[in-house]
């Protein structure tokens, strides 16, 4: 699985790894341009973050907090 991170983390792109970096640290997000808004959907389908509802907030799963911590 440690290399299954390692993949991951290396094939973000720069914004990707800043939203998750954001999401996994619990810093406010603002509206997303349509840019951030695919890298957010790419992280949601590699199942990095999922997206919670009432209030509704982006969330990182536990695969998107083993990637921040190779980060």
């Amino acid at each position: 699985m440690t290399v299954e991170v390692t993949t991951i983390a290396q094939e973000l792109s720069l914004v990707e790894k800043n939203f998750l970096k954001r999401v996994c640290d619990g810093q406010q997000l603002g509206c997303a341009d349509r840019i951030e808004d695919r890298a957010r959907q790419r992280l949601r389908k590699l199942g990095l973050v999922h997206v919670v509802k009432n209030p509704r907030r982006w969330e990182p799963l536990p695969l998107g907090l083993s990637v921040r911590a190779v980060l």
